[in-house]
């Protein structure tokens, strides 16, 4: 799952066993040849300053407490939207939540 802090910041976590490291990698194609993030973090989360508005991949491999390197997992794919913003840079809402452009620009 990811969430949307603030408009600011995305976090991505995962499941985990107790003293495993991670591999997170976020990519702009699904093969991952054109690396966005290439992160190692010991927490099953991850923050990241929100990206520009286009479509990323983003996948998680585990390395065990004893040194065994898993498997990426399989590839989820994640839209950043571009958004619109008040003059003080918040973004901007509405009742149905941020307001966006029904396009944006790749």
């Amino acid at each position: 799952p990811a969430s949307d802090n603030d408009g600011t910041e995305l976090e991505f976590s995962w499941p985990s066993e107790p003293l495993q490291q991670f591999l997170v990698e976020i990519s702009e194609d699904s093969d991952f040849k054109k690396l966005y993030l290439s992160k190692e973090t010991k927490e099953a989360n991850l923050k990241i300053a929100r990206p520009s508005p286009s479509i990323y991949f983003i996948r998680v491999r585990a390395t065990d407490a004893d040194g065994f390197v898993g498997r990426f997992s399989s590839a989820q794919k994640f839209e950043i939207f571009q958004r619109w913003t008040t003059g003080s840079g918040d973004v901007l809402q509405s009742t149905a939540g941020a307001v966006r452009p029904n396009q944006y620009n790749k």
